[in-house]
Order: C-alpha cells, then structure tokens, then sequence
C-alpha cells in the first residue's frame, strides 16, 4: 500500500500533464490562474483543492501545551503555567477564519460546479468535518466566535460580533451531523486515501464537542440534558466505530509506529520529503538531535500518577520501591517514560542506555531529568532523528478516546458498570494484571466524583503527551487545583567519580537491580519552577481575544475577565 494522502500536488499536476497529447501540453492553462469552472468541473482538480485543506487544517504534532500544565517540566520559559499571560498571549483569529473563508469558498465552487451528486457529497462531507474542527477549536479556547457560513464579498457587512457560545456548538454539530448524513461518505478509507477524514471521524468528534459542552467548563450548573446528549453521542460512535472494525489496538506502545491500525479515527498523515514533523528531535535527549531539545520532559508528578502493575496506585501498593520506582509499575510508565540508566532502544533497534546525572553531556537537558519516548520509534534512523524529519502520523483522536469520553458521560449520568466496563478495558490493553477480584485495580462502589476521578487519572496515563491534558483541566475546570504546585524532576547523583563509574557505564551492568549502588536520586524542583509557582486564574478557562482582532472588527466584544471584557461566554 503507497503511504499518505495527497499531499505531494505538484508531483500530482505533473502527473496529469504527462498523460495529456503533445498538443495539450504545448496549449495548456496556467495552472495558478485557472478559473474556478476549470477547476470545479474536474473531480481531480476539485480533490487537490480538498487535500490541500486537508493538509493545512487537519491538527498535526503539537508539543506547546505539555508544559503548560503538570505534565511536562518547564524546558522553554512559558508564561501560562504561572498566571503571567496577557491577552495578546493566545493567539489571534486572523488565521483560523482565512481556513473557514477558504473551505466555504470550497463548498460553494464545488455546489456550483459540474461533478456528480455523489462526488459532490464525498468531498463536501469532509469538508464540513474540517468546519467543525476549526469552530471547535475555536470555542474550546475562547467560547462564541464570529459564526461565518459563507463567502463574504467586499460590499457585505464584515463587521460581525461574537455569536454565542450554544449557538456555535450547535452549528459544529450541524456541520458534522450533515457530513454523517452524507450515504456513501465511509466509516474508513484504502490505499493511498487511507487517513481521508471519514464518517468516523464525524461521529468521534461529535462525541468530543458534546462532551466538552457537558462538562464544567462550558455547563457550571450541570446541566444533565447536555450530559445526555453527549453521553448518546458517544455510545452511537462507540458503537458504530466498532461495527466497522475499530477497537483499541493490542499494542499500546506501537499504535503509533504501526500505522492505520484499527484505533486510528483521526488522523493527520505524514511522509517525508514532503510533509514531516520534528517529533522525535525535540523530544529525544539532546545528545540525539540537533539543538530541537526542549519538549515533553515528563513531570515528577507526572511520572507518579502512573500505578503499578496491580492498578493500585504507589501510594497504596507494597509493590513500590522509591529507589527502583520504575518496576512493577503499569506496563504504559515505561513506553511513555525514560529515566537516568534506563535501556532506550535507539535508531533502528541498537540499545544503549540513557544518561541524565549531572553534568548531562548536552548543552539543554531535561530540567526534570526524565525524558519522554511516546511515539519515539526506534526503527527511525539516526538521520531521521537527529535532523528533525519524521514521518510519523498524529492521530487527533483515536478509539481510546471514544471509548474514555462515553465513560465519562455515563458516569456523570450514574451509569458507573459501563464506566468500569471502558476502564477495565483500557487497562487489559495496557497489560495491567486483572487480579482475583477482575478489578484491574480499580476501587470497587465508586461513587459518582470517585468514578470521575478515576476516569481523568486514566485519560492523564493513556492520553500522556498526546495534547489533552490541558484541554480535560479546563473542561473540568480543574485548573486551580494544581495553583500552588512546583513542577519537579527526578535527579540521580553519582557515588563515585566519573572516571570510577566509566567502568560500569555498559550494557552489561545490572542496573535494574543495582542501581543504588551506583547513584543517589532526590526529587528536585524543576528549571524555572524555582521562582514560580503553578497559578492559573479563573479566566484561564475562557481566553481573550487579541488586540489585533478587537481593532480589525469593532463588534467583537473582550471575553469577560479580560480586559474590562463584555463577552460572557457561557450563554
């Protein structure tokens, strides 16, 4: 199977030119100026049009949240973490509404152009999930946005205020609801369309709004009706998805090496040399890449949330050592993190082990002293790596998610056996054991907040560096529990000199089990955590609009809390 959607269109328009006659090829249109009649009436000039949209709106590698939270330590310098964050700090809309202009002139071409019906539905339905990415993305980061459904021409009115904040969920779900509706849209895509935005992927990120609709928030009051919706949403995906062969994949560490495996739902594809990602150098130790250092330096605290092989957590097992905290432990701690004499497969299989005592031999290391190796793949070659040219797919939303949100709005709706029915599920994959009791660890009776938060420690384990930590502390409005908090790192120090430990600094050393012979570890405050503390305000849940935009548009009202702002975003 050819790897990757679309993305290379130039070697695509150069392969339409080369099946033409001689005499089209000497008469042929300029490309950059067809008309959109040529371009709309041809099914494969419509389809570069649509790949580019896919290409440049589908959410790909992002590491910028993980250190906006507890999860990672503070390796750049953020503002976020500690309340300093002004309101120009989050971005502006001028980027996401060119995205919208550019797929509602999409839809409007492709209604007014030539192809079949049935071409015409196939393409429109995955542009309107890409609608509905946008909008949804831009109402979880700051609630009602601007709602423009068509192509705006220069004698239209184009000062427009702040829709509100039900009003946009309900126009996400109605863009998706029409892309589900659409008959020969499929629940998955083949070949080279294989990573296509699908009729899955509809019905997955149905469930995600809704659930983010439901929760605190955006539904301070708890209103169970929006529980109810989201929780009917996300049975119907968990249920369709699986009737059309998704599931959670066996394997949890290779789900992202083992590409289009049956977990994947959402998906941005890559392939280099046309389109990769610097994943892996900015995330391995610096000493395998090229200065890219910086990125998802697990947490101490992180490091901890995860339980033991049992599925109790360490502060209740007999099983945990603080010295040898990496045995025992639930099978996701080591595929996610990587620890001072830890063995780290390394570029096509070859082991060796990872070094953080002091001094590092890098110029930036972990300010935690730990290392992630999620999606770090240890067939890439060093090449690869250590330049930054990865080809590894990101996957938006894959089953786990699913299968987690419709969890957390059964619970919320006192369905707590289908709750322990998803948990004992993702933990059975992960390999934690069952125990006499077929409880994976898991309390029995939990009430509704103990089943929830059992569901959030598990979606923090599962989903760790994927970009939804941030995101569930602020549906959850669980953002000041953590204010007070200084991220820490786990630093070994040697008990001998350098030129002593050079020989036992080998594979063949048994430092799984010896390793207190060779080094002291203390916990330690991470980077620039020692002068600051964790401090998200309340107006950290709804984000302000940028200057920029308030002086482009004079009907934009500032979100409340920002600003002398006006704009409440909970109606």
């Amino acid at each position: 199977m050819m790897k990757k959607i679309e993305y290379n269109i130039l070697t695509i328009v150069l392969c339409m030119l080369l099946c033409t006659n001689c005499s089209d090829v000497l008469d042929k249109n300029d490309l950059g100026s067809m008309s959109d009649k040529t371009v709309y009436d041809n099914a494969q000039f419509t389809l570069m049009v649509l790949d580019k949209l896919h290409r440049d709106i589908v959410p790909g590698w992002d590491a910028g949240n993980a250190e906006k939270c507890d999860e990672a330590g503070p390796d750049r310098t953020p503002k976020y973490p500690w309340g300093q964050a002004s309101s120009d700090d989050f971005g502006s809309l001028e980027d996401p509404y060119k995205n919208i202009r550019r797929i509602n002139m999409f839809l409007e071409n492709l209604a007014a152009g030539s192809l079949n019906q049935e071409t015409k539905d196939l393409y429109s339905a995955q542009a309107l999930v890409m609608r509905a990415w946008i909008y949804f993305d831009l109402t979880r980061n700051y609630g009602g946005v601007p709602i423009v459904s068509t192509v705006w021409n220069l004698s239209d009115d184009l000062l427009t205020p702040r829709n509100k904040t039900s009003e946009c969920i309900q126009f996400i779900v109605q863009d998706l609801d029409n892309a589900i509706a659409v008959e020969n849209f499929p629940y998955s895509w083949s070949g080279v369309d294989a990573g296509r935005l699908s009729k899955a992927a509809a019905l997955a990120l149905k469930g995600r709004v809704l659930l983010y609709w439901a929760s605190p928030q955006f539904n301070p009051d708890s209103d169970q009706s929006r529980w109810t919706a989201a929780y009917n949403a996300n049975k119907e995906a968990k249920e369709k998805l699986e009737a059309n062969g998704y599931g959670l994949y066996d394997d949890f560490y290779r789900l992202w090496f083992d590409e289009m495996n049956k977990e994947v739902i959402f998906v941005k594809r890559y392939q280099e040399p046309n389109l990769g990602h610097s994943w892996e150098a900015g995330t391995r130790q610096p000493t395998r890449s090229t200065g890219m250092d910086g990125w998802n330096k697990p947490t101490w605290q992180m490091a901890k949330a995860f339980p033991m092989i049992t599925g109790e957590p360490i502060s209740e097992s007999t099983l945990y050592d603080d010295v040898f905290f990496w045995k025992n432990r639930d099978p996701r701690f080591t595929q996610t993190i990587a620890w001072n004499s830890c063995t780290w497969a390394q570029y096509e299989n070859i082991e060796e082990r990872l070094w953080t005592y002091p001094p590092e031999p890098c110029d930036n290391p972990s300010s935690t002293h730990l290392y992630c190796r999620k999606a770090i793949n240890p067939a890439s070659t060093e090449y690869q790596a250590y330049i930054g040219r990865n080809s590894a797919d990101w996957i938006e939303i894959r089953f786990a998610e699913t299968l987690m949100n419709y969890a957390e709005c059964a619970a919320e709706l006192g369905n707590n056996d289908e709750a322990y029915s998803v948990l004992k599920q993702i933990r059975a994959r992960a390999g934690i054991t069952a125990g006499a009791s077929n409880m994976y660890g898991l309390k029995a009776g939990m009430s509704k907040a103990e089943m929830t938060r059992a569901i959030m420690l598990e979606r923090q384990i599962e989903f760790a560096f994927e970009n939804k930590r941030l995101w569930d502390l602020r549906r959850r409005r669980m953002l000041q529990e953590l204010n007070g908090m200084r991220r820490e790192g786990r630093l070994a120090t040697l008990k001998m000199t350098e030129e002593e430990f050079a020989a036992y600094k080998n594979m063949e050393t048994d430092f799984e089990n010896q390793y207190d012979l060779y080094f002291t570890d203390v916990v330690d405050i991470a980077g620039e955590d020692r002068v600051n503390v964790l401090n998200f305000p309340e107006n950290y849940y709804f984000y302000p609009l940028h200057s920029n935009d308030l002086v482009t548009n004079s009907k934009l009202e500032q979100t409340q809390g920002w600003d002398n702002g006006t704009f409440d975003p909970l109606q």
